[in-house]
């Protein structure tokens, strides 16, 4: 991040990630509960740290291509579009809306901030803060997401707009709702997403991309024999 970047992280106080945490926060900040200031520019600096991998890695999950071509523009700007409408971008499978908070960049964005030291990494270390990976993470990774997907929504990559509390508090609530709405719809839909956050823990663990593609590859074979409907939908829209 730019010095601009962080005197915009540190301006804010971050309570909107933070007062979501209640008793994880110990592991989420990766040490001792700090004095309140320090721990505001902790969360901001994981707050600034996840937007940045998000950023780094929306184009090649979701096809966004670099090129000054109408058409490719164009493309660009109806990919974003259909991606923002209706939190397609949070879907594994956006055109059926299937796999909810299942796209692929979660469990990259959690690998790479949180288990990407080996034994050393805050996920591993605080394993009891991270074993399920909780509501509050998923949340933030999304709605970093649509902070990334909106830099294309032109078509083109335009950067330098804020990551703030007053432009995102909305989305990353309502991110939280969405993931409570799932776990209260009904029972195998709570189960579903309990696996859901068991597997994002267990995978962040194993962290090669080889053994991760494989890992969810024959967990979703397995889960789709069972359970061929799983439920995961966009309640909040049902």
């Amino acid at each position: 991040m730019g010095e601009e970047d962080n005197e915009e992280e540190t301006e804010d106080n971050g309570t909107w990630f933070l007062s979501c945490f209640g008793r994880n926060i110990t592991g989420i900040l990766g040490h001792r509960v700090p004095p309140t200031r320090l721990i505001v520019e902790r969360v901001s600096t994981i707050r600034g740290h996840v937007k940045d991998k998000v950023v780094e890695r929306v184009a090649s999950h979701y096809g966004f291509k670099t090129s000054n071509k109408d058409h490719v523009i164009q493309a660009n700007k109806e990919l974003a579009g259909k991606l923002l409408g209706d939190d397609g971008y949070i879907f594994e499978d956006a055109a059926t809306s299937m796999g909810m908070y299942e796209h692929p960049i979660l469990q990259d964005v959690i690998n790479a901030q949180w288990f990407s030291k080996k034994k050393k990494s805050d996920g591993i270390v605080f394993g009891a803060s991270f074993n399920p990976i909780p509501d509050p993470v998923i949340a933030l990774v999304f709605t970093a997401v649509e902070y990334a997907i909106k830099q294309w929504a032109s078509g083109l990559l335009v950067s330098g707009s804020q990551f703030s509390e007053a432009d995102y508090q909305d989305v990353y609530k309502r991110h939280l709702d969405g993931l409570e709405q799932w776990r209260n719809f009904s029972t195998r839909p709570a189960q579903a997403l309990a696996r859901h956050q068991q597997r994002l823990y267990s995978y962040g663990r194993c962290v090669t991309p080889q053994t991760l593609i494989l890992l969810h590859s024959i967990s979703h074979w397995l889960e789709r024999l069972t359970d061929p409907e799983p439920g995961f939908t966009m309640f909040r829209n049902a």
